[in-house]
């Protein structure tokens, strides 16, 4: 049985993946949000990834749509990238 997170991932990254479902997109995003399935970081790692499948036009849209439905508390997922900060987070897994 899959988790309640793995479930809002794998459903944001469907819709995340076709134009045409955009307005699912942010509608899914706002449950989550809502119901705490999945938080805006995991999101964003998710979306990150959505590039290779679906297009980078699609990963931007899917990041843009999650700062509209997070506010504020998505801007945290904006660290400063650096070859340093790149290099810490690759040696801390």
């Amino acid at each position: 049985m899959i988790d309640h997170c793995t479930k809002a991932l794998i459903r944001a990254s469907a819709l995340a993946s076709r134009p045409e479902f955009s307005h699912l997109l942010r509608e899914h995003l706002h449950d989550v949000k809502k119901k705490g399935d999945a938080t805006a970081s995991e999101l964003y790692e998710a979306f990150l990834q959505l590039y290779l499948f679906a297009g980078f036009p699609a990963a931007l849209e899917a990041v843009r749509a999650l700062r509209n439905v997070w506010g504020d508390e998505s801007h945290s997922l904006h660290e400063e990238m650096n070859y340093e900060n790149f290099k810490e987070r690759g040696m801390s897994l």
